[in-house]
């Protein structure tokens, strides 16, 4: 992932931890900070949300911001199961 430009990328590889918390899925992704303005309402952010939307209407969350040299992604889907 090159998301914040291959340097940032190449000192802060991305990292994913997937887990299943009862009836929760949770999926935190950490990653190189970028420099775009609009810090997390960009064209990703929107395809996330409507893919969560419409695979589970009310069954998700979705939250994403700065931490230190690092941005950070949550998704909780709730368990079709």
């Amino acid at each position: 992932m090159t998301h914040a430009g291959a340097v940032a990328c190449a000192r802060h590889p991305f990292r994913l931890h997937v887990q299943r918390d009862n009836a929760r899925w949770i999926l935190e992704l950490r990653s190189a900070r970028g420099s775009a303005p609009h810090r997390g309402r960009g064209t990703g952010t929107r395809y996330i949300e409507a893919s969560l939307a419409a695979a589970s209407p009310t069954g998700w969350s979705f939250v994403q911001g700065v931490d230190g040299d690092h941005w950070c992604g949550r998704i909780e889907l709730t368990c079709a199961s």
